[in-house]
């Protein structure tokens, strides 16, 4: 992360052999626990969760 973060600041790309894959993101960040927060305060019925759109975005689906 700090790699990433430091070649974001320099405005250079993150060189493929340094960046993990979305479900190593997921884990890194803890993306189930704040899904869970989120739909414990936002409940089941809202339309599709920040989590999901955030994914749909990442994974172009």
């Amino acid at each position: 992360m700090q790699l990433a973060l430091g070649d974001l600041r320099r405005g250079r790309p993150l060189e493929p052999e340094e960046s993990v894959d979305l479900k190593t993101f997921e884990d890194v960040v803890r993306m189930s626990e704040w899904a869970a927060i989120e739909n414990r305060f936002m409940g089941a019925s809202h339309d599709a969760s920040m989590f999901d759109k955030i994914k749909q975005k990442l994974t172009g689906g």
